[in-house]
């Protein structure tokens, strides 16, 4: 494939951004953008479906349906509260993890991803008529490690070959980069409030390229946090018109958190939203609706806190790279979420200036993954310098926690450390293994893995973070002699075996409906073949050549019998039978056989459009103009 490829996999939306080098751009079919909801469900058939056809199923189906399936990739099942999922059934994995439980079976959020994927893929490769080629993955700036590797398992079940991952906010960077000409050096916030996660990026912005100075996050703040707080203010209301039971019923439940969704869009430009349930629940007593109104300062007031935390981070971020407000150029600002005017006020009170605006569409991610892929494949010359989100903390018994790489180390990095083992107590032959545990972060540490040394006194351990973000741990012995185990547990990860399992399986039932695709064309070649050969005999009947009336009757027979084998190879052969018999025919009668020549497609629209990127000075841009237009082409969180 001739384009650099790359998949925005946010909260709300997934994308699809392509670019040759010198134009990027989201494909488009017709008018609409290709991407699909962050949805997966189970249908009625008991197949996986994502997008538009699991996003249907929301209200219908709601224990069977998993939205912002994103939000779910690398969480340890002890570290959040199944409450907050309801109706959905969540369950601990075998690593520990988060399972969803759908219908009779349960599912790894990486194998619910991995249908999000695949999904964007198909309708990708439909659209450009060519395998997609590698491809770059978004993940948040504040991801960990198990978020990152369970994006690229949910990669390989779904048969996206993933070059790299990239920062979003780097991504949103690289497209502001691009887009300037003439401005010089300059140093900008990146802020993406999505549907599920805040990051803040200060990043320093030139002709060279970009390079990103500081991260900071806050993982469980986004537009799917201050929904529920506007559910829970909503419960009075819901107990008061429509009885506590209504509260149980999950079709009420997803019903009010599509409510306050809605109603979150809409005080992001007026004063108040009416609220409108009808036919909300019944019961004995009757049907019960739900009418209210709630206005834009109760909603600020429900989702200061967050927003406020969504600030800290911002400003921790200018500390981390030593810069001052004041020497931000811009703030750019990324993410559905971010429209809310309480945010954008913080942000302004901070800069003393309007924010950056023009990226809240929901695809300007997509296209500067697509820009970062392009320079991967060195279709772009400029440089890319991301850094690492967390500190990577040694924990070892008896011994203080020790940062081994730390925060803001350039991507990739990677440190040694000795581990020993202790001197083996008197009449043991062996010496104690050697426990320590390996965290993420500082303040609020997450666990990465628990490991454990047999066998060797001493062993180089190396942390080694690629430029994915990614952490792998390697270790070399010091001496000869007896070997060196080390054994690493509870890590939040598949194992190799379910892994290779579902890569498997998903292949194995991607070659049946191609199987079963090709065994429905030869179907109705055959279904032709019949019925023009039929029209043949009957129309020209003995003034066909000699042998040749014999044959197309063989001919017929071997095509209805293939029919109904409806074997592979029974329909290969008979449709090749024809082909055979026709090219023996004079043109006539060919031409009968085969019918009328069938049209070439017309030629594939360029999926890039037809004009080049072009670079414009920030002066030069109607921000409300184009946040005004953004904001009515996509009034739903990116």
């Amino acid at each position: 494939m001739t384009l650099a490829t790359a998949i925005d996999l946010g909260a709300s939306w997934v994308s699809l951004g392509l670019s040759d080098g010198e134009r990027v751009a989201i494909p488009t079919r017709g008018k609409t953008p290709l991407r699909i909801p962050a949805w997966v469900a189970l249908d009625a058939e008991g197949r996986l479906i994502a997008g538009e056809r699991a996003w249907r199923l929301g209200i219908t189906r709601p224990r069977m349906v998993v939205p912002a399936v994103a939000g779910l990739l690398g969480r340890r099942f002890d570290g959040l509260d199944p409450a907050d999922f309801a109706p959905l059934a969540l369950q601990r994995g075998p690593v520990g993890d988060v399972r969803v439980r759908l219908g009779e079976r349960t599912y790894a959020a990486p194998r619910l991803a991995a249908a999000l994927l695949a999904e964007i893929r198909v309708q990708a490769e439909e659209l450009l008529g060519e395998p997609l080629g590698p491809a770059v993955l978004t993940v948040p700036a504040h991801a960990g490690d198990a978020y990152r590797r369970a994006l690229a398992d949910a990669a390989a079940i779904a048969g996206v070959d993933l070059a790299r991952m990239v920062h979003a906010t780097t991504a949103a960077a690289l497209l502001y980069r691009t887009e300037r000409v003439g401005i010089g050096d300059e140093i900008i916030a990146v802020c993406d409030l999505g549907g599920g996660r805040f990051d803040a990026s200060i990043v320093a912005v030139g002709d060279a390229g970009v390079e990103v100075l500081a991260h900071r996050g806050v993982d469980d703040v986004g537009g799917a946090d201050m929904d529920l707080r506007i559910v829970e203010w909503l419960r009075d209301a819901v107990v008061e018109q429509a009885g506590e039971a209504a509260l149980a019923d999950p079709t009420v439940r997803v019903r009010l958190r599509d409510v306050a969704q809605k109603s979150r869009v809409a005080l992001s430009s007026a004063r108040d939203a009416a609220i409108h349930l009808p036919f909300l629940f019944a019961d004995e007593v009757g049907t019960r609706h739900l009418h209210t109104k709630i206005t834009q300062a109760k909603m600020e007031a429900l989702v200061k806190a967050p927003i406020d935390r969504c600030v800290e981070a911002l400003q921790q971020a200018l500390a981390d790279a030593g810069r001052e407000p004041a020497a931000l150029a811009e703030i750019v600002l990324v993410g559905g979420a971010a429209r809310m005017p309480l945010f954008q006020d913080r942000v302004e009170a901070i800069l003393r200036r309007a924010p950056h605006t023009r990226y809240l569409g929901g695809e300007a991610v997509a296209r500067g993954a697509a820009l970062y892929a392009a320079v991967l494949r060195g279709q772009r010359e400029f440089q890319v310098v991301d850094i690492l989100g967390r500190e990577i903390v040694l924990e070892r018994e008896g011994v203080e926690p020790e940062v081994v790489i730390q925060r803001a180390a350039p991507l990739p990095a990677s440190h040694t450390e000795l581990i020993e083992l202790a001197e083996p107590p008197p009449g043991a032959a062996e010496a104690p293994p050697a426990v320590f545990r390996v965290h993420e972060g500082v303040r609020s540490p997450a666990l990465v893995a628990a490991c454990t040394l047999r066998g060797r006194p001493a062993i180089d351990l190396t942390f080694a973070v690629d430029a994915s973000g990614r952490l792998a741990l390697e270790y070399r012995q010091w001496a000869r002699g007896k070997e060196a185990v080390l054994t690493v547990e509870e890590r939040c990860v598949l194992d190799d075996a379910e892994r290779q399992e579902l890569v498997t399986h998903e292949r194995a039932l991607e070659e049946a409906a191609r199987r079963q695709a090709r065994a429905e064309d030869l179907q109705l070649r055959l279904a032709g073949w019949i019925e023009r050969g039929d029209r043949v005999l009957a129309e020209l009947g003995e003034g066909l050549p000699a042998g040749a009336r014999e044959h197309l009757q063989l001919a017929l027979r071997s095509a209805r019998d293939a029919r109904v084998a409806d074997t592979d190879t029974a329909l290969e052969a008979a449709d090749a039978a024809f082909e055979a018999l026709a090219s023996e025919l004079p043109p006539a009668v060919q031409q009968a056989l085969r019918g009328p020549p069938v049209p070439p497609p017309p030629p594939r629209a360029d999926p890039l459009g037809p004009l080049p990127l072009v670079k414009r000075r920030a002066a030069d841009i109607d921000l409300e103009a184009e946040a005004a237009a953004a904001e009515g082409a996509d009034a739903v969180d990116a």
